[in-house]
């Protein structure tokens, strides 16, 4: 993950699968080019803000989200129900200087783990730490397991 034009620092804690990041980049740039496909904005409009997206299953790596937002600008909540692998994804986020960006949520095992408000109100479980939003609360800033990297193929995220 360190090329001149990538400078992404990771670390991967044991237990956790290594996800195929070529696969994951082509991904990515896959749903940049649909994006395009989007009406561009009028001489007189403002272009739309970079894409807020949703992570599920991020994972340990946070592979996507580190990706996403160092190649493309994206801003992104990533969440996860193991712990563990929160907390990793949360320090690779904050290794990398893009917790402005990245919002890593642990939401629990159980199907819940609070409410996440891209607008930054509230307060979300485990404490709010800002997010992509800028706002405090968007999420509790976990770093956790890659859920979505375990025996997977690598085109799914």
């Amino acid at each position: 993950l360190h090329t001149p034009s990538l400078r992404l620092r990771w670390r991967l804690p044991a237990g956790h699968l290594c996800p195929p990041v070529p696969s994951r980049i082509n991904y990515l740039l896959w749903l940049e080019d649909l994006l395009r496909l989007r009406p561009s904005p009028r001489a007189d409009e403002q272009a739309p803000p970079p894409p807020l997206v949703l992570d599920i299953g991020t994972g340990a790596s946070a592979i996507y989200p580190l990706l996403g937002s160092a190649l493309l600008g994206w801003r992104f909540i990533a969440s996860e129900i193991d712990e563990a692998a929160a907390e990793a994804a949360r320090a690779n986020v904050a290794l990398n200087g893009l917790d402005d960006e990245i919002c890593v949520r642990f939401t629990g095992g159980g199907g819940g783990g609070g409410e996440a408000n891209p607008a930054g109100g509230g307060e979300a479980r485990g404490g709010g730490r800002g997010g992509p939003e800028g706002g405090s609360g968007v999420g509790d800033g976990s770093v956790g397991g890659d859920s979505g990297d375990s025996g997977d193929s690598g085109d799914s995220g």
